[in-house]
């Protein structure tokens, strides 16, 4: 009976010793890599990994390789060692931050890009254009009355004569990362604030109807968004503006397909029946209406734009040239 207790500990010692060296065995095979790293669980003494000496001189090798590495693939992708970001939307901007435009004479020209294609022009004769446009369409435009801007340009010129309507909302399309977060120089003549937002969603939001609506698209709307010049678009705008309200486009014709011109005139043709049109070299102005009496110059009409010319100094000189053909 002794001999029977006494086998049956035994048998259970074995038991637990198997159990043991079989967990032994688990865990080591759950976790080679730090078997062979430090030595397995037998006891057996850890492997040499080298001393201080040799961890600082690979160190300072693979930091010394780093540098010239880095050289290399700069120069390999040809991408400039300098402070400014690799990828840009905008090309060229930085000609319109070294621009005065409050000087009676503009030096500097250059065609201004986004991704690539054609978003600006500037130039003198073209910056005077654009500001003669809009002083002429004062002769049909109210400046007291209430009306939406709808400026494309915005964020590479700021049209000084939009300060002349004291009324009216200025609509800035073009998002601020769409010009790589890049603004223009603050300027004393800027005397109007803009709202940033797309056009559709900002007529969704807003049944507000007003006495003129100015289209100002830039040069890549004129090239690819061709729904600015699309029915369904003056549809759109037809809907906001009152019975008496006046609809003025402005284009430079020097960057358009004169198909879409004419895709743009037949189109504001079958919402406004009436029409007067500028030609200012290569800056286009369209002013049309559905009613008859406001598209005509008269008394007030030429107080308006006379009080333009006569009240600030630099708009006196839009419509004179020193060399006349």
């Amino acid at each position: 009976m002794v001999h029977s207790g006494s086998s049956s500990n035994c048998h259970l010692l074995n038991r637990i010793v198997q159990l043991h060296e079989l967990t032994i065995v688990s865990h080591y095979q759950v976790e080679p890599l730090k078997h062979l790293l430090f030595g397995s669980l037998r006891g057996r003494s850890l492997p040499a990994f080298g001393d201080k000496a040799e961890e600082k001189a690979a160190y300072l090798f693979i930091a010394l390789l780093f540098i010239p590495s880095i050289i290399l693939f700069h120069l390999y992708f040809k991408i400039p060692v300098d402070n400014k970001p690799f990828f840009t939307n905008t090309g060229n901007f930085g000609i319109l931050k070294t621009t005065n435009f409050n000087m009676s004479y503009i030096a500097e020209k250059g065609e201004i890009t986004l991704n690539g294609m054609p978003a600006f022009y500037l130039s003198e004769s073209t910056i005077r254009n654009h500001k003669r446009a809009v002083a002429a369409s004062v002769l049909f435009l109210n400046p007291e009355s209430n009306g939406l801007i709808i400026d494309s340009n915005q964020k590479f010129f700021r049209n000084p004569l939009f300060g002349i309507f004291k009324n009216s909302v200025c609509l800035d399309t073009v998002p601020q990362k769409n010009v790589d977060y890049n603004r223009l120089p603050e300027s004393g003549r800027q005397l109007y604030m803009t709202v940033e937002s797309e056009i559709l969603h900002y007529f969704s939001d807003s049944s507000e109807q007003y006495n003129f609506i100015m289209d100002y698209p830039n040069i890549l709307d004129q090239n690819f968004h061709k729904f600015r010049f699309s029915a369904e678009y003056y549809s759109v705008i037809n809907r906001h503006i009152d019975s008496t309200g006046k609809y003025a486009l402005i284009l430079d014709v020097q960057y358009i397909d004169p198909l879409l011109i004419s895709f743009a005139v037949d189109n504001i043709s079958t919402f406004f029946k009436n029409h007067a049109v500028f030609l200012f070299s290569n800056i286009l102005l369209i002013v049309a209406s559905n009613d008859t009496d406001v598209i005509q110059t008269d008394l007030e009409s030429l107080t308006r734009i006379d009080s333009i010319i006569n009240e600030e100094k630099k708009f006196g000189l839009l419509f004179y040239s020193p060399v006349q053909p």
